[in-house]
């Protein structure tokens, strides 16, 4: 077994009647979290516009102040500067290289996000930003399950951006059934 071999577990479940009951796992993903990391740097890093940032050596820091997640930042730059950006990291060799965990690469990256404006982007760790394959396959996998005569995203739609008639007509229908 390998050292530090961590694993990344996604239940997808829904109510056992789709708008209450006990929940149901329809389902279980699971892979190597640094396989999903790994695809979801490569995904985002684009210097200058996008950086991915790993965490500094925290560890002589009280175990309360170590960092251990990594960030991605969006420039805010534009015109001139931005150009000024896009220049800098061709020079120190960022722009065109794959992402990479290698201290040189960072400390790159670091000297970029010192030099011109960048934002935390809060979207970079949400689970469906990432470009996994197997991961992706999973998520339409379950979403083409039927439960209750639909697809489970036939349910999700409805739910989440349906007119009021069809959230009624969905309602009636799960009644007929003697599910609510």
């Amino acid at each position: 077994m390998q050292e530090n071999f961590y694993a990344l577990a996604v239940f997808a479940w829904v109510p056992e009647h789709i708008i209450y009951g006990k929940p149901c796992i329809i389902g279980v993903w699971v892979d190597d979290i640094m396989n999903v990391a790994i695809s979801r740097d490569n995904h985002y890093s684009n210097p200058p516009n996008y950086i991915v940032r790993e965490p500094e050596d925290t560890s002589n820091r009280t175990r309360n102040l170590q960092m251990s997640n990594c960030n991605g930042l969006i420039i805010q730059e534009t015109g001139e500067k931005l150009e000024e950006a896009i220049e800098f990291s061709d020079a120190i060799g960022i722009r065109k290289q794959g992402y990479n965990l290698d201290e040189i690469f960072q400390s790159k990256l670091k000297e970029s996000q010192q030099r011109y404006k960048y934002r935390l982007d809060t979207n970079f760790a949400k689970i469906d930003r990432i470009e996994h394959k197997s991961l992706h396959n999973f998520k339409v996998k379950i979403g083409k399950q039927k439960l209750h005569d639909r697809q489970i995203s036939e349910w999700t739609k409805v739910f989440r951006k349906g007119s009021r008639n069809e959230i009624e007509a969905a309602f009636d229908m799960l009644t007929s059934l003697d599910i609510v």
